[in-house]
């Protein structure tokens, strides 16, 4: 599976998102995740 992190500015500050695919192609992604190892 491919994947891309990303890191944005909040006011509480950095903050790390991931976009991905899902199996059927449709790109889909998670945000809010406080450490890029967690995301």
């Amino acid at each position: 599976m491919a994947y891309t992190i990303r890191q944005y500015a909040t006011k509480a500050g950095k903050k790390y998102e991931v976009r991905y695919r899902k199996p059927d192609g449709t790109p889909t992604g998670k945000r809010g995740f406080r450490r890029k190892m967690d995301a």
